[in-house]
């Protein structure tokens, strides 16, 4: 019966720290999108790019230059409303545009990539984009 006990009260206390624990990480949780090769990604939830808010969906990112600034474009992509598994999508209009900094990378990106924070507030927020083929990461 002793026995029982210990190992009940062991088992809470374990729980009870891990979750202590536990929630110290994903306070500080930092995430990425993964694009493919074309740059078009998929947003589950709701994320901040500059001051736009992007809902869930798919969108396709792009660095052009403005004169000499940097700049970020973000397009939603449009899907087939029959969902045909043969991907009838097609590039739709901009929803964002940020100027960004850069910054010397050591390589090439071999794929684009979103670095997503969380803000205090607890939104989610584009920090900075690698684009494939590039050796620079651009931060917003």
């Amino acid at each position: 019966m002793k026995i029982k006990v210990k190992l009940i009260v062991t088992s809470l206390v374990l729980t009870f720290s891990m979750g202590i624990f536990s929630s110290q990480l994903f306070a500080q949780q930092e995430s990425s999108l993964i694009a493919d090769k074309g740059g078009k990604f998929h947003i589950g939830s709701s994320v901040m790019v500059g001051t736009t808010l992007l809902k869930s969906g798919m969108y396709k990112v792009q660095h052009v230059m403005d004169s000499n600034d940097h700049v970020l474009v973000f397009r939603i992509i449009r899907m087939n409303k029959y969902k045909n598994p043969m991907g009838n999508e097609w590039l739709g209009e901009e929803v964002a545009r940020v100027k960004c900094t850069t910054e010397a990378a050591s390589k090439k990106w071999r794929h684009t990539k979103l670095i997503v924070v969380c803000s205090a507030s607890g939104q989610r927020v584009v920090e900075a984009v690698q684009i494939a083929g590039e050796n620079v990461l651009h931060k917003l």
